[in-house]
C-alpha cells in the first residue's frame, strides 16, 4: 500500500513540475510570419518612414550628425519632430530599448504603437512589434501576437543580444552591429 501511495504521489508531483507555467506560456508570443511581415513593412517604409526617425538600423538617434539617413535629407516635418526632441529618438533595438521596455509588457508596447501609429492597421502594428521583439532576441513560435497578448518583454527576450568586442550584434542578423556599447 505504501509503495502504491508513494508511486501515486511521485507521479502526481512529477506532473506538476512539468506543467507549463505562465512564463513558459509567454515565451513565444508571435509567429515568424508576423516578424517577416514587420521587417518588410519597415524595409519599404510603409511605417511612415520609421527608418527616417529611428535610423537605418532602428537604433534610434542620439543627435550625431553621422547618423543615417542624414537629418538634412529628411522632410521638414521629420526634421522638426526630431529637433523638437533635441535630436534624440528612442531606439527600437538594443540595450537602451531593453532597458526601457524590458520590465514592461507587450500590452504596454501595443498601446504605445496604438497611440502613436493610429494610421496603420492593427495587423501592421502587431507585425512591426513582432519584428522589433525578434530583433531584440525574442523567438517566434506557433501563436500569433494579438492585441490581447500580455507578456513581459524581458521574459520574451531572456538575454541581451550577443556581444563581440564590446559591440552588440543583431540576433537575427549577427553581421549587423546594433550599437557601439557593450553590456552594462
Amino acid at each position: 500500500m505504501r509503495r502504491l501511495l508513494l508511486t501515486g504521489f511521485l507521479a502526481f508531483a512529477g506532473s506538476i513540475c512539468f506543467l507549463p507555467g505562465p512564463v513558459a506560456q509567454q515565451r513565444f508570443v508571435f509567429t515568424a510570419e508576423q516578424a517577416a511581415a514587420g521587417k518588410i513593412e519597415i524595409e519599404k517604409n510603409a511605417f511612415g518612414a520609421c527608418t527616417d526617425c529611428h535610423a537605418t538600423a532602428l537604433t534610434g538617434r542620439s543627435g550625431d550628425s553621422r547618423e543615417l539617413p542624414p537629418l538634412a535629407s529628411l522632410s521638414e516635418d521629420y526634421q522638426k519632430l526630431i529637433k523638437g526632441n533635441g535630436g534624440i529618438v528612442p531606439p527600437f533595438v538594443g540595450p537602451d530599448f531593453l532597458a526601457k521596455w524590458g520590465p514592461r509588457t507587450t500590452q504596454h508596447l501595443i498601446k504605445e504603437f496604438d497611440d502613436r501609429f493610429r494610421s496603420l492597421t492593427l495587423d501592421t502594428r502587431l507585425n512591426l512589434i513582432a519584428y522589433i521583439l525578434q530583433r531584440n532576441g525574442a523567438q517566434p513560435g506557433p501563436r500569433p501576437l494579438t492585441a490581447e497578448t500580455d507578456a513581459t518583454i524581458a521574459q520574451l527576450v531572456q538575454a541581451q543580444p550577443p556581444y563581440k568586442g564590446g559591440v552588440a550584434y543583431d540576433p537575427v542578423d549577427p553581421a549587423r552591429p546594433l550599437s557601439g556599447r557593450g553590456p552594462r
